[in-house]
């Protein structure tokens, strides 16, 4: 399909208009919320998706809004909803202008489909009380590939979608549903990922980073995060952890194969397995705890070590140790068969706690 095509399947449902009715004789704190609200835009477009399996979002520095991006297996088409807004206008004469001087183009071209919000430069409302922003809402077939990019917007993305791309800065990022790659990158945004398989790559600052359900492909589950938290459920697979001054929490992690690494400084940790095969594993953490629990089937060659800095404690419980070496900073040994490996190292201050699972409570023949 030639670039541009997609303009002639463009089709403009409504357009609405809500002006805002203030005067020139009303003082801007003598606004009512009418004239606070000021005007919005509303389009649909219609693409045609014989053609089409990726769908490519950017948007400029200058502009907040939402994509929000869906998926129906009897789609045949890509159905975009488009609503601009303007709010908190001095003068409710202005909001037509600034509308028309954001334009949304939708162009197909070598099977992807580009959706890209355009304002102008030193726009009017920057640095203004000015209120804009425009929200973007599409349906599309399942098994596509999507990238977006953006500073200010938020991403709220649910698939089936084969690969997702996102960059972002302050907004919120959210994925649902991923079967081949999800690469997700933000500063200063939480980040959700949840039903994903395949490669998996996590970058964060200063936000949270949520994953669940989560099977990990050939390569490790890949975090990488500064000053932001980290809290994995339902991991399957190994990782590659690299958390700095924030919490890492894995909780119902299946390891049976592979080599995983968790590694922190001033992140305390918590680490629960429960399924193990034969991996090795390594946690490293500096000034803060590690705590981990283990199921019923741990089996491996452990050394558990802490800093002679710090004045750190090891500790375990629940799970029976075969010691080949013990001191107040050391316990190497083994556990069950010792078909794993598990290395754990403090550096600075922080303690080790390894758990076994908890006692079954079991019941006599009268039930007490």
């Amino acid at each position: 399909m030639r670039k541009g095509k997609a303009a002639v399947f463009s089709i403009i449902l409504m357009v609405e208009f809500a002006l805002s009715a203030a005067t020139s004789a009303y003082a801007a704190d003598q606004r009512t919320p009418e004239q606070h609200r000021g005007l919005s835009a509303k389009e649909i477009r219609v693409i045609p998706a014989e053609e089409v399996n990726r769908i490519e979002f950017q948007a400029p520095d200058n502009i907040r809004g939402e994509i929000r991006i869906r998926t129906d297996i009897d789609a045949t088409e890509v159905k975009i909803e488009i609503d601009k807004k303007v709010s908190n206008l001095p003068a409710g004469e202005r909001s037509a202008g600034i509308l028309e001087s954001i334009t949304i183009e939708t162009n197909v071209a070598e099977g992807r489909l580009l959706v890209v919000v355009k304002t102008p430069r030193d726009a009017e409302w920057e640095g203004s009380p000015i209120g804009v922003r425009v929200d973007l809402e599409i349906l599309l077939p399942p098994g596509w590939v999507f990238c977006g990019k953006s500073k200010n917007y938020d991403f709220d993305i649910n698939g089936p979608f084969r690969e997702v791309f996102i960059t972002g800065t302050y907004g919120k990022i959210r994925v649902e549903e991923v079967t081949d790659v999800a690469d997700l990158r933000t500063e200063y945004g939480d980040l959700s990922l949840v039903a994903a398989r395949g490669k998996v790559v996590i970058n964060n600052r200063y936000g949270t980073a949520t994953l669940a359900d989560i099977t990990v492909g050939e390569a490790p589950l890949r975090i990488r995060s500064e000053h932001g938290t980290a809290t994995l459920r339902r991991i399957d697979g190994p990782v590659d952890i690299s958390v700095d001054d924030a919490a890492v929490e894995i909780t119902a992690w299946t390891l049976k194969t592979g080599s995983a690494k968790i590694a922190t400084r001033n992140s305390p940790m918590i680490v629960d397995l429960v399924k193990w095969g034969a991996p090795e594993l390594s946690l490293e953490n500096k000034n803060a705890e590690i705590q981990i629990s283990t199921p019923h089937e741990f089996s491996a060659i452990i050394r558990l070590e802490v800093s002679r800095e710090g004045k750190g404690y090891i500790r375990t419980r629940d799970l029976p140790v075969k010691a080949t070496h013990l001191d107040r900073r050391m316990l190497e040994g083994v556990t069950g068969n010792g078909d794993g490996s598990m290395k754990v190292f403090i550096g600075g201050y922080g303690s080790i706690t390894l758990r076994g699972p908890q006692p079954l409570i079991r019941q006599d023949k009268k039930g007490l």
